[in-house]
């Protein structure tokens, strides 16, 4: 029993869509990071939570992985990571939008929202 739940974390960890996932944080991090620099609103309490977040986020979705792997539900996995790696690329969308960059239509009033709150912040 524990050769094949090791056997399914070697194989989840060694997934394309793991390595995707770790990317899209990684990139999304970077991205809020610029945001936060971009609009002088660097918050070293804020940026914590943020890395506390995504690592609890990427173990708890590995973990997932790992357990549809074990009972045999492999593609059921990997459209489980496939869904957090769009909620995460849609993450790096708004990020940049934030920031100035173009970016699709229907992220204008999520992105409006949060440069509302921001200038608020700053007027403070």
């Amino acid at each position: 029993m524990y050769f094949n739940i090791f056997n399914s974390v070697k194989e989840v960890a060694k997934n394309d869509m793991t390595f995707f996932l770790l990317i899209l944080i990684g990139f999304d991090l970077i991205t809020g990071i610029a945001k936060a620099i971009h609009w002088k609103v660097a918050d070293s309490w804020v940026g914590w939570k943020g890395y506390i977040k995504h690592t609890l986020t990427f173990v708890f979705y590995f973990s997932v992985s790992v357990m549809f792997k074990y009972v045999g539900m492999t593609p059921m996995g990997n459209i489980f990571m496939l869904y957090i790696s769009f909620n995460y690329a849609q993450s790096i969308l708004e990020n940049l939008g934030v920031m100035g960059i173009k970016t699709p239509k229907y992220l204008d009033n999520k992105i409006k929202e949060e440069i509302k709150r921001y200038e608020e912040k700053i007027n403070q």
